[in-house]
């Protein structure tokens, strides 16, 4: 392959057509990526709380979501990052409670998928699940004691399993969910961002 500068002149265009605007577009596809990532990571507004809902034998949608959502918004100071404004991010896995059918079927794969994303990405100590999903989480030991809360003064006995029903999160009793918190040794959030979460659960059940 000649040199660029060894090309004639006329025949520039078509060479550069032919053996580079390939790997040039492939190079300003990276370059893009590299950029949306370091934007994604650096320069967003950082989340104040990370909460995972799932759900695999009880009946939930979207609009249960927002509800829970604008629940913590109204009734909660959630502003941990003192920037004056409150992010929440809610990380939703809901598989169906009923149906068969091979576009059920597929959602709740898809789901179960999801649900496996978010606890590897260890990032929601706040956890509102049903019965399912907490029996599920407490074999996998994702279910933190009151034991070892008492430092932050939060008090009970056994494993955390608080009604939602109990709580404001829960304003039109939308079905059985619980609250619990996941170990902190299984979480990879940084002490501070930790305890932000545990007082934002010390205000809930208080």
């Amino acid at each position: 392959m000649l040199g660029f500068e060894n090309v004639e002149k006329g025949k520039r265009l078509k060479y550069y057509k032919d053996y580079y605007l390939g790997p040039t577009i492939v190079l300003v596809i990276v370059l893009l990526m590299v950029i949306s990532v370091v934007k994604a990571t650096v320069f967003r507004e950082k989340e104040d709380i990370n909460i995972m809902i799932a759900a695999a034998g009880t009946d939930l949608d979207i609009s249960h979501t927002r509800i829970i959502e604008n629940a913590i918004i109204e009734n909660y100071d959630i502003d941990f990052n003192q920037n004056g404004s409150e992010k929440l991010i809610i990380s939703e896995a809901i598989m169906s409670a009923m149906g068969t059918d091979y576009k059920t079927v597929e959602q709740d794969r898809v789901a179960g998928m999801k649900l496996t994303a978010i606890l590897e990405g260890s990032l929601c100590t706040i956890q509102l699940v049903d019965e399912e999903i907490y029996q599920f989480l407490l074999k996998e030991e994702m279910i933190e004691k009151y034991e070892n809360l008492e430092k932050y003064g939060i008090s009970g006995e056994g494993y955390i399993k608080i009604p939602l029903s109990e709580t404001k999160l829960d304003p039109k009793n939308i079905e059985p969910l619980y609250l619990t918190v996941r170990t902190e040794a299984t979480t990879r959030l940084k002490d501070e961002i930790y305890k932000n979460h545990i007082e934002l659960v010390k205000q809930i059940i208080k």
